[in-house]
């Protein structure tokens, strides 16, 4: 119990240092937090906010999506940041998996986009065979 207290009462501090741009020591807390519970997404996903816009950004989301499994929201902003198609179609993949069926078809399109792009022509055949399922 003091355990998870202690973690939740970091959590919220690093925040309040976020939102005052005290970004030093907001990532010291974090840390901490990470220190205290490796497996909670919180402190990956505040880390994600605070190297956004660099190339830290996108490992430190990915970290907190793989951690929260079903967090279509934290997927889909992981899936806007990469350039390379490669990990946009694993991330894809990701989402692929947790959503309903109605969004897997828009979803199957959207890999055979990628594949093109990868020139996998593998993956395309793959991928038409589910779509006429």
């Amino acid at each position: 119990f003091f355990f998870l207290k202690e973690k939740e009462i970091l959590l919220k501090r690093s925040y309040n240092l976020f939102v005052s741009s005290d970004k030093e020591e907001c990532l010291e807390l974090l840390k901490q937090a990470v220190q205290l519970d490796p497996y909670c997404h919180k402190p990956y996903y505040l880390l994600s906010l605070l190297y956004e816009e660099t190339e830290q950004e996108l490992p430190f989301l990915l970290m907190s999506c793989y951690l929260k499994k079903n967090d279509i929201n934290l997927w889909v902003k992981a899936y806007s940041l990469p350039q390379d198609p490669l990990q946009k179609v694993r991330i894809l993949n990701q989402i692929y998996k947790i959503t309903d069926s109605k969004t897997k078809r828009e979803i199957l399109y959207e890999l055979l986009k990628l594949y093109s792009l990868l020139n996998d022509t593998n993956k395309i055949y793959k991928t038409q065979i589910k779509l006429l399922k």
